[in-house]
């Protein structure tokens, strides 16, 4: 449910996370398999405003392993430290996997994008 706490989320058995706010990356033994990039935008006086999810990328042999949801929380859990609370991510409507995906973690759809607002 959007605004609401989601449940922590430890990526799957033998993948690293590594990054933060901007640029989180996972490996599976040394090797990357998945990698969420972020572009978060500031006010003027500094405060964070709103964060813009630019790609969310699994390799086509590690999907459905939970990555790329262990990626989108350990990214939002970064970009919540640096008290952001809201990120977009523009969506085609028949990406029904990447919609699923988003939707499991608090997203809700506004007009042709989908915005996910949380709260630790």
């Amino acid at each position: 449910m959007p605004g609401e706490a989601q449940p922590a989320v430890s990526p799957p058995a033998g993948v690293t996370l590594t990054g933060g706010a901007e640029e989180s990356r996972a490996e599976v033994e040394g090797v990357e398999v998945g990698v969420i990039r972020i572009s978060p935008s500031m006010r003027d006086n500094g405060r964070p405003r709103i964060a813009r999810i630019r790609s969310i990328e699994v390799r086509a042999d590690q999907r459905r392993r939970g990555i790329g949801r262990a990626l989108l929380v350990h990214a939002l859990d970064a970009l919540h430290t640096r008290e952001f609370g809201l990120a977009t991510i523009d969506v085609d409507e028949t990406d029904t996997a990447t919609i699923s995906l988003l939707e499991s973690v608090g997203a809700r759809r506004e007009s042709n994008t989908l915005e996910l607002t949380w709260q630790k």
